[in-house]
């Protein structure tokens, strides 16, 4: 005799939880074999989606750090300090009038009654347009400040913070006072990761101070003027890429003597990040799809296996009024139950336990968020309908007469 089966409508599925119980039962390793290759599918999926948008973000931090339409020139050579001078500053800003250019020079000083080292950043007035920060309280160096050299000193948000400074303190550098103009808020982190060249950071403890004074106040300049780096913002309307060419062209002349540059802008840092994106895509998304495929597999083979041992179910369903979009409808739900479960644990074990871990351990940027949630269970669904599609319709071609045959 038949088992007892549930009343079937002719116009609704049983209830899920049925179906896939009698799946889970009939075949439980096939269908755990299943379930876990899919978990793992959707946890490499998940992590390539967090690393994927990650890489996007910090292609968007790298631009935003480095300033808008910003080229950046620094020496080769870390150590030669003195190969790039201001006049090289100069002679950009004569051949160039409509860019803003500025030199910079990185040093360390002490504060009066501590040890503790502070990076100091001479620049000139143009630095802070150029690199775009905001600034949060008082404000910038003006042409005015650097020709008469005044000591004065703009300082970062967190150093204001630690130190707890404010605008018209004064504070000691080297035994030398400075008063505190302004406060800006830099923000080069990604720089820090991406580029870590010291001379391409200025920090988030920086103080700036004007390169006029630097020259002199220094102990270890002299009269030559050395810069670590030279940056430079062309017009808004004209490309940093379209003005490279000129400044390369310019500062590479045989007399200047400065053959040995690094040239940066925007688009050749976020291209690092664009590599990487790609030779991510490629390597976690073949896992991903491996992954993927022997789930989906083993979850088609389950629901065959489940058809053919339910075909009488299907005849007497189908005596009793299911059409054969109901039957199809059934083992579509079963499949897609069972992934969206696969997506659900894979999703929430990289949320909670992976993806925190790989991002001490490795550089790599992980961005979780809502994206990485639903991403992976949207795909499941869908993976779930394709790869039931053929169990069911072979389900719903079961006629009323293939039952009392089977029976």
């Amino acid at each position: 005799m038949m088992a007892c089966l549930p009343s079937v409508s002719s116009r609704r599925t049983p209830p899920l939880f049925v179906d896939i119980w009698e799946g889970v039962r009939s075949r439980p390793g096939r269908f755990g074999l299943s379930l876990f290759a899919m978990s793992i599918g959707m946890a490499v999926l998940t992590t390539l989606i967090a690393l994927l948008v990650g890489l996007e973000s910090r292609s968007q931090q790298l631009s935003s750090q480095l300033g808008t339409n910003v080229i950046a020139i620094l020496p080769k050579a870390q150590a030669d300090r003195k190969f790039l001078l201001t006049t090289h500053a100069q002679l950009l800003r004569e051949n160039y009038p409509g860019s803003k250019v500025s030199g910079v020079r990185h040093t360390t000083a002490t504060t009066s009654g501590t040890d503790r080292s502070l990076s100091v950043v001479a620049v000139e007035e143009s630095f802070f347009a150029i690199r775009q920060w905001p600034i949060i309280a008082g404000r910038f160096f003006d042409q005015s400040d650097l020709q008469n050299r005044k000591r004065y000193a703009v300082v970062t948000q967190a150093l204001l913070r630690d130190w707890q400074w404010g605008v018209g303190d004064t504070i000691l550098l080297k035994n030398t006072p400075f008063l505190i103009i302004g406060v800006v808020g830099s923000e080069d982190s990604a720089l820090g990761g991406e580029y870590g060249d010291s001379r391409l950071i200025t920090g988030e403890t920086a103080i700036f101070v004007p390169i006029t004074v630097a020259s002199h106040w220094d102990d270890s300049a002299d009269g030559s003027e050395p810069i670590d780096a030279l940056y430079v913002r062309p017009p808004s309307h004209v490309p940093a890429s379209q003005v490279l060419p000129g400044l390369q062209n310019l500062l590479t002349q045989p007399d200047l003597h400065l053959q040995a540059l690094s040239w940066i802008i925007p688009a050749s840092l976020i291209r690092n990040v664009k590599q990487m994106q790609g030779t991510v895509g490629l390597t976690v998304g073949a896992i991903a799809v491996l992954c993927l495929v022997l789930g989906g597999t083993t979850l088609t083979s389950l629901l065959v296996a489940n058809v053919r041992e339910r075909i009488a179910e299907i005849g007497l369903r189908r005596a009793m009024g299911a059409t054969e979009r109901d039957i199809a409808l059934l083992f579509i739900a079963e499949g897609c139950a069972a992934t969206v479960t696969a997506g659900v644990l894979g999703s929430l074990s990289i949320h909670l336990i992976i993806v925190q871990e790989l991002a001490l351990l490795s550089r790599f940027p992980f961005e979780l968020g809502i994206h990485t949630l639903l991403l992976p269970i949207a795909f499941s669904v869908v993976l779930g309908a394709l790869f039931s599609c053929w169990p069911a319709m072979s389900a719903a071609r079961i006629c009323p007469a293939e039952a009392l045959r089977a029976e």
